[in-house]
């Protein structure tokens, strides 16, 4: 990846976890120094990364960093998870269909997925891994997989 790369990615990111009231194109542009959204737009779009090795880098940096922070008070060690519903329009997502949605408090539309965070007690948590649940139907159908994934 060339360094460009990796600085507007470091750009993006301070913007998305900064104080902003409303995070769009203009907005983080400004926000991060650029003339306009081209550069944030071009990276969203364009770069190419590993979600998987992603999110391994940042279970090993979470895990490390609160097990350094926990060794200086003793403190429980527990994996939380956290299933939440997402409500959707339509079917081209996979995975989107009639389910109950507690976000929604009833049967509707949408998806779900399973979140795991790491949990030291009186030390921090943080979220490190997160799957879609996808029925067995939208496995099996091949153009919903290839055409309608969104993930």
């Amino acid at each position: 990846m060339r360094t460009q790369t990796w600085q507007q990615a470091t750009k993006y990111v301070s913007a998305v976890v900064s104080d902003l009231p409303k995070r769009h194109g203009w907005t983080i542009a400004e926000y991060v120094g650029d003339r306009s959204p081209d550069r944030t737009q071009r990276l969203l779009n364009r770069a190419v990364w590993d979600a998987e090795a992603a999110m391994s880098l940042v279970r090993r940096f979470v895990v490390d960093g609160l097990g350094t922070a926990a060794r200086r008070r003793r403190g429980l060690v527990v994996g939380a998870l956290d299933e939440t519903g997402q409500q959707k329009r339509g079917a081209a997502t996979c995975g989107v269909k009639r389910q109950c949605m507690g976000c929604a408090g009833w049967v509707d539309n949408g998806i779900n997925t399973v979140h795991l965070s790491y949990v030291r007690q009186g030390v921090g948590h943080a979220l490190i891994g997160a799957r879609q649940w996808i029925p067995a139907a939208d496995r099996r159908s091949g153009h919903r997989r290839r055409d309608g994934a969104t993930g």
